[in-house]
C-alpha cells in the first residue's frame, strides 16, 4: 500500500452500478472537496459492482473487507426484481437476499468495520397499516403477499443491526427510501419502476409513432425523490447518523403527485404530441402509500429537495442522451458491457494524523 493510501480511510459502496449507487458516486465525483455532500480530506471511495465480487458468497464477502479494509460501508447490492419476478420467485428473492446481507454484516463485525448503512425499502412496511408510514410501523403486520420474501430479507437487516448493536454495540443502520428516480435508473418496459418505465414508452412511441398509452386512471398518488437527493441524504446519514433506528429518506406528504401529472410532464419534456391515453382497464395498485420524512428533516434541520420538475428535465435529457447506455432491456451497448456510468471521484488530498480521525465520523 502506498503511503497516500494508507493515509487514507476508505468507504465502500455496494451495488454501486444501479440507480441509487451512481447517484452517490456522481455526487461524491462533483462536490466540492470538504462540502456537506462531498469527499473529505483523507477520504477514498469504493464503488464496487456484482462484477467484483458475489456477496452471497460469505468467502468472496470477506475477501472485499479484507482487501479494502473500510472504515464504513453503505450497502446496496441486493436482488430485486419487478412485481411478477418477485411473486414467482419469492424463496430466491428471500434466500438471496438473506444471503448478501448476512455476509456484509457479519464481515463487518469480523474487520471492525465502523459503520454500515443498509438501504431497505417501502415494502418492508405492513400491508394493512394505518397512514402516513413511520419508522415505527415496520413491524406491525406482514407485508404484502405478492413480494414477501424480498419483504421479509431487508426487514430482517433492521433485526440484525439490533442485535449487532445490542450485542457487540456495531454502529449499523438502514435507510428506507420512498420512489426513487433519476440518471442511470433501469429503464427496461417489464421490469422498471413508474416513471423510467414511462419515459421509455414514451420515447418509443414518439420514435415509432405509435400512441402513448399509460395503465391506469392515472388518479394514484405517489412520493418521488431524485436520486441525486437521495445519495445526499445518505452522504448525510455516514457524516452524522449514528442510531440503530431506521430512517425514511423521502420529500414530504405534501409532495405526493398523480400518475397523470407525471405522465403530463413526462410527455412535455419529451416532445410528444401522438396519441396519449390511459388505459383504464388495467389495475391502478394501491391508491396511495404516504410516508412521513419528520424523523429526518427534524436531524437534518431541514434539506432543500430539488423541485420535481427540474429533476424530471435532467433525467429525461439524461435518457435521450444516453440512450444505447443506458438499461432498456433491449440489447444495446449496455447489455454489452458498455452500460453508462458516472466518472470516478478524484483521489484527496492525504489528511494529516490529526485530521485523520475527522475524516468520517463513524471513524472516530
Amino acid at each position: 500500500m502506498s503511503t497516500s493510501e494508507s493515509q487514507q480511510v476508505t468507504i465502500v459502496v455496494t451495488g454501486a452500478s444501479g440507480l441509487v449507487g451512481s447517484a452517490i458516486k456522481q455526487v461524491i465525483a462533483t462536490e466540492p472537496l470538504d462540502s456537506p455532500y462531498g469527499r473529505r480530506r483523507g477520504e477514498r471511495w469504493v464503488f464496487l459492482r456484482s462484477t467484483d465480487g458475489d456477496l452471497r458468497d460469505p468467502a468472496q464477502t470477506d475477501a472485499m473487507y479484507a482487501k479494502y479494509k473500510p472504515v464504513a460501508v453503505i450497502h446496496l447490492a441486493a436482488l430485486v426484481g419487478g412485481l411478477f419476478n418477485n411473486m414467482r420467485h419469492n424463496l430466491t428473492f428471500l434466500r438471496e437476499n438473506l444471503l448478501i446481507n448476512d455476509n456484509i454484516l457479519w464481515s463487518a463485525y469480523k474487520h471492525n468495520t465502523k459503520k454500515v448503512i443498509s438501504c431497505l425499502s417501502t415494502c418492508v412496511f405492513p400491508d394493512k397499516v394505518e397512514y402516513p408510514l413511520t419508522e415505527a410501523k415496520i413491524h406491525l403486520g406482514p407485508p404484502h403477499s405478492s413480494n414477501f420474501g424480498y419483504s421479509h430479507a431487508k426487514r430482517m437487516v433492521d433485526v440484525q443491526n439490533r442485535a449487532y448493536k445490542e450485542e457487540f454495540g456495531c454502529n449499523f443502520s438502514s435507510a428506507i427510501p420512498t420512489n426513487v428516480f433519476g440518471p442511470y435508473d433501469n429503464f427496461d418496459l417489464e421490469d422498471s419502476h413508474v416513471i423510467p418505465g414511462l419515459m421509455h414508452k414514451c420515447y418509443l412511441a414518439k420514435k415509432n409513432g405509435t400512441p402513448f398509452i399509460v395503465s391506469g386512471t392515472g388518479k394514484p398518488l405517489r412520493q418521488f425523490i431524485y436520486s441525486l437527493d437521495l445519495a445526499k441524504l445518505f452522504i448525510w446519514m455516514l457524516r452524522e447518523y449514528d442510531s440503530v433506528e431506521p430512517l425514511i429518506l423521502s420529500v414530504g406528504e405534501d409532495e405526493e403527485i398523480s400518475i397523470k401529472e407525471v405522465a403530463d410532464a413526462i410527455v412535455r419534456e419529451m416532445g410528444f404530441t401522438g396519441e396519449y391515453r390511459f388505459d383504464t382497464t388495467k389495475s391502478d395498485g394501491q391508491f396511495r402509500k404516504p410516508a412521513s420524512n419528520a424523523q429526518i428533516m427534524s436531524l437534518m434541520g431541514g434539506f432543500k429537495f430539488t423541485p420535481f420538475d427540474v429533476a424530471l428535465h435532467e433525467t429525461v435529457k439524461w435518457f435521450e442522451e444516453n440512450y444505447d447506455g443506458a438499461r432498456t432491456g433491449f440489447k444495446n451497448s449496455a447489455t454489452e458491457g458498455k452500460r453508462a456510468q458516472p466518472k470516478e471521484p478524484e483521489p484527496t488530498p492525504p489528511s494529516s494524523p490529526r485530521a485523520d480521525s475527522k475524516a468520517l465520523n463513524a471513524s472516530t
